[in-house]
């Protein structure tokens, strides 16, 4: 495993810190780790890095995959269209996976803005929309597509296939929570055939992020500016060849959950009695969602007649993201909370519903006309 020390060693060896920097103490060393070690090396100049290294065998494998991501996308960019959209790349040549970026200054991560100020800013919505634009633009050309094919294999999103139809390996694996949601989802045949009608529908048409929550997009100032206006996307281990309504549909997800977040549902009071005392207002989280898909659809150049179907089918996928938050919340707990029954509602609505979910919770009607 990669020390502190090491680390540092690791960047000297390579040329990207100078050995006086050491000696003069001009370097700080952060511990980041999660799921992943995940060491921040700060500098008194520009840039300072960001490593990551798997801690076990599944990790490993997912670092290596995210490794192999930044990869594809640098030989993919050939035109420099996405130096504003990711994070520099800094091949490391080491023996294990490992993934080193350049740090982006001041960057703080949405997860992290909104808790702190309640707000969705749509400038920061239409830079959203545009950079996950952008990397599908770029990777659905068909040699895009086909080096994709000949680096990686066919994947799909697990929520599709997992979570209502667990195989036998994972079921000591879920919590009792989640045994309660497989449960209740194999008691209700309509929404697990939906959940299967859009795996069936599943098109590899370009480069997916597969999991574009909050924290893996970083909103950060423009040089010398204090004004958060630009957004990068970050960790892509969950990265495939797949439908581009799976990240639209993420981003409206995370709208939605932002939503139910901040509403005080415990499950003692029916949800519509309290979802209209949310911090975060529906009517932010529409301007949210109008924002992003306007500048998700203007970068992707969609034209009249695809909007409709893909509005529809990101609603679907959005359904299914709702879905994957619930079972993702509920792995360390031992019964269903009443957030998420209403959550697990919620998901079902927007998939029974997609197009009323896309007019009445997203404010997308004008796309359905």
């Amino acid at each position: 495993m990669l020390t502190p020390n090491q680390a540092v060693s690791l960047l000297v060896d390579r040329g990207h810190v100078g050995a006086n920097e050491i000696v003069d103490g001009g370097l700080h060393v952060e511990d980041l780790s999660r799921r992943n070690l995940n060491l921040r090396v700060q500098r008194n100049i520009p840039p300072s890095y960001v490593l990551k290294l798997g801690l076990d065998a599944e990790c490993r494998r997912t670092v290596a995959h995210e490794l192999q991501t930044y990869r594809y996308l640098h030989a993919t960019d050939r035109r420099n269209e996405l130096s504003q959209v990711l994070a520099v790349l800094v091949d490391m040549d080491h023996p294990e996976p490992l993934v080193a970026l350049e740090a982006i200054d001041r960057a703080v991560s949405l997860e992290t803005h909104m808790a702190r100020t309640h707000r969705l800013p749509t400038a920061m919505a239409r830079s959203l929309g545009r950079a996950i634009g952008r990397i599908h633009r770029l990777t659905s050309t068909e040699t895009a597509r086909a080096e994709y094919r000949r680096r990686f294999g066919p994947q799909q999103p697990w929520a599709l296939s997992f979570i209502h139809a667990p195989h036998v390996g994972m079921l000591p694996e879920i919590s009792n929570a989640n045994t309660q949601l497989v449960r209740i989802l194999q008691s209700t045949p309509e929404f697990c055939a939906s959940l299967d009608g859009l795996r069936d529908q599943w098109r590899e048409q370009c480069l997916v992020h597969g999991d574009l929550r909050w924290d893996n997009c970083l909103a950060h100032p423009a040089p010398g500016a204090t004004r958060l206006s630009r957004l990068r996307i970050i960790d892509w281990e969950l990265s495939l060849l797949g439908d581009p309504c799976w990240d639209v549909g993420t981003v409206f997800a995370n709208c939605l959950n932002t939503w139910l977040l901040s509403a005080p549902v415990t499950g003692e009071t029916p949800p519509e009695q309290v979802l209209h005392l949310a911090q975060i207002p529906l009517e932010r989280i529409g301007r949210f969602a109008r924002a992003f898909w306007s500048a998700y659809v203007a970068e992707v150049h969609l034209q009249a007649a695809e909007k409709e179907r893909t509005l529809r089918t990101s609603a679907l996928c959005c359904g299914a993201r709702v879905l994957q938050h619930t079972f993702e919340a509920m792995q360390g707990c031992s019964v269903l909370t009443g957030r998420a029954i209403c959550m697990l509602q919620l998901s079902q609505n927007i998939i029974e519903q997609p197009e009323d979910a896309a007019r009445d919770l997203l404010d997308l009607g004008a796309d359905l006309d």
